[in-house]
Formats: structure tokens, C-alpha cells, sequence
């Protein structure tokens, strides 16, 4: 009885598997309690220092990888260690930081009623990850946590006990990655008479960024406002409005044309652009165009003539 290890006032071999949601903010933090009693002798009356050994651990999927930064804390002396650690548990509290604790009266020792509160800290920026390359895939991402419990052999434990004992105990921990999309770095696109002109239309590109996880193909559905399915776009003013075509293209590529309602694609169609909180250099992967036949709009009365366009990303 010189190691037990509790959970929920349970004494157990492992701690229970621990499974974690994808962070809407992308930056992962997750708490895991449970209890240790580290005692010098059969009757576990004697408490006895120890340290925690490990080397952490990284979730996994193939080769996407999510390593994990694991804290462990004794509550009731804030007393914390960063994995990985491994330093061995000598005498004295230099080596042996955390605190043990033996039996109460009357308690048999099976029971975990005076163990010593712990917590596991996880944390992993997520995005960062996403950023570097390292997490590149959807799907559920594991891994098993495996620390020692390395106990002190103290000068003041003497006579016969377990004292000086190591116990292994592992967790395993589970994020399931979903498939990711995300469009980013649209901005208003604004046409005047001194806009560029090719074959008799006025011409405006703008470049974005679609990321999915894993660099995946992708689809765009492109929806105005106030036309029906199937048809063309519009520039709408106060009293009338004019066509207006769009193309959306891998940039380097050939672009595709929209009409109201369509979801297209193409097989080079990647999302390989990074996702926006890890794009500080504003790199783009796909760019739209826009052409407005140049005597329609000429004709028009003065005026701005606008219409608002959603794209729509989604698995292709």
C-alpha cells in the first residue's frame, strides 16, 4: 500500500481516458483531477515525499501531430511540475517536491480518503500548429500519457514499509479533430470609369485564402442578392441595375464562371492556404474576378451601383 492512485475517490491501475473537444478559439485547455497517497510503511501510517517522472505526450493521427504541454499541480501546496521531466526522487524536497500522505484513524487503507488532491494542466495551441504544418489532419488524434510515481527513500523511514517504491500510471487522452474550412481575406471590391478595361468590360480581380485541414479539395457557392437561381449577378442602384459576371480560379489557374446559386469546382482546388489567425503575411491561394461590360454601365445614370456576394467554402 505504499502508492495508490485515486480517482473520484476510486483507487484505480490507470486514470480514465480523457477526451477533449475541438476550442472554438483554437487554443486547447483541459483540467484532469485525481489523487495520489504516497506512505512509508504496510499500514501506510507514514507519509512520504515523491516527484512525478514523464516524458508527456503527443496526440496523433498518422503523421499529424498535436504535442501536448502537460502540467501536474499538488493542489493544497501549489506545487507544480512541466513534463517532460525526469529527475529522479533522491531525499528531501529539492528532488522530491510533492507531499505524500498516510492513512487517517480508522480508515483501512484501501480507501483513498486522505490521498493528496493533483491535476493534470493540458494545453495546446492549436492554430499555431495548424500554421507550422505539424496538425494537418481531421480525425480523431490520441495518445497515452504515461507517468512515474518515483518515491523517496528517507533516512526518517525506518523500520519495515514500501517506502522508496515507483509506480507507473498512464492516461489516455483523445481530440478529435474536425474538417476544418475556412475562407478568408475578402474585402470590398469598389469599380470606377478609370477601373482597368479588358474586351470592353470594366475589370477588378481581388485574391483570398480557402483553407481545409489536411490541404483537402474544396467547392465555392456563390450567392448575390436579388436575382434568382441561374442567373446573372447584378449591380442594383436606386432606379436600375446592370449584369455583372463573376470568375473565382485557383490563382496561376484558369477561373470558372457563376452564375446565381452555382457550387463549383476544380480538382486543383486545395485548400493549402493557411488558416486566418496564422496568416499574418496575408497569403492567398484563390482569387475572384469581376467584369462589367463597359457601354451598359456607361449608360447609367450616376450613381453607385452595389450588390453584396457570399461565398460559400464547403468539402469537396
Amino acid at each position: 500500500m505504499a502508492l495508490s492512485v485515486c480517482e473520484n475517490s476510486a483507487k484505480r491501475n490507470d486514470l480514465s481516458t480523457y477526451t477533449a473537444s475541438w476550442p472554438s478559439d483554437g487554443q486547447l485547455t483541459g483540467t484532469i483531477p485525481f489523487q495520489i497517497r504516497s506512505c512509508g510503511d504496510y499500514y501506510c501510517n507514514r507519509a512520504t515525499r515523491f516527484t512525478l517522472r514523464s516524458n508527456s505526450v503527443t496526440l496523433s493521427n498518422g503523421t499529424s501531430e498535436i504535442p501536448l504541454t502537460v502540467k501536474v499541480r499538488q493542489l493544497h501546496t501549489g506545487t507544480t511540475l512541466t513534463f517532460p521531466d525526469n529527475r529522479t526522487c533522491g531525499s528531501g524536497a529539492a528532488s522530491c517536491p510533492f507531499q505524500g500522505a498516510g492513512r487517517q484513524t480508522n480508515l483501512s487503507p484501501d480507501y483513498c480518503e486522505s490521498c493528496v488532491n493533483f491535476e493534470l494542466l493540458i494545453s495546446a495551441d492549436l492554430d499555431a500548429l495548424l500554421s507550422s504544418g505539424t496538425l494537418t489532419q481531421s480525425g480523431q488524434h490520441s495518445g497515452t500519457l504515461v507517468f512515474r510515481i518515483d518515491q523517496a527513500i528517507e533516512s526518517s523511514n525506518t523500520g519495515s514499509g514500501d517506502s522508496g517504491h515507483e509506480r507507473d500510471v498512464s492516461l489516455t487522452m483523445q481530440l478529435n479533430v474536425p474538417d476544418l474550412l475556412q475562407i478568408s481575406g475578402l474585402s470590398d471590391i469598389t469599380m470606377t470609369q478609370n477601373s482597368p478595361v479588358s474586351s470592353g468590360n470594366y475589370l477588378a480581380t481581388h485574391e483570398f485564402c480557402v483553407y481545409r485541414s489536411g490541404n483537402g479539395k474544396f467547392k465555392i457557392q456563390a450567392e448575390g442578392t436579388g436575382v434568382s437561381t441561374g442567373s446573372a449577378f447584378r449591380l442594383s442602384g436606386t432606379s436600375q441595375s446592370v449584369e455583372y459576371q463573376m470568375r473565382v480560379g485557383r490563382i496561376g489557374r484558369q477561373p470558372v464562371s457563376y452564375l446565381q446559386g452555382d457550387t463549383k469546382s476544380r480538382g486543383h482546388w486545395r485548400g493549402n492556404c493557411p488558416p486566418a489567425s496564422n496568416n499574418p503575411s496575408g497569403n492567398t491561394n484563390m482569387f475572384l474576378e469581376i467584369r462589367v461590360n463597359q457601354a451598359q454601365a456607361n449608360s447609367l445614370p450616376a450613381g453607385i451601383y452595389s450588390d453584396t456576394m457570399t461565398l460559400i467554402v464547403m468539402p469537396n
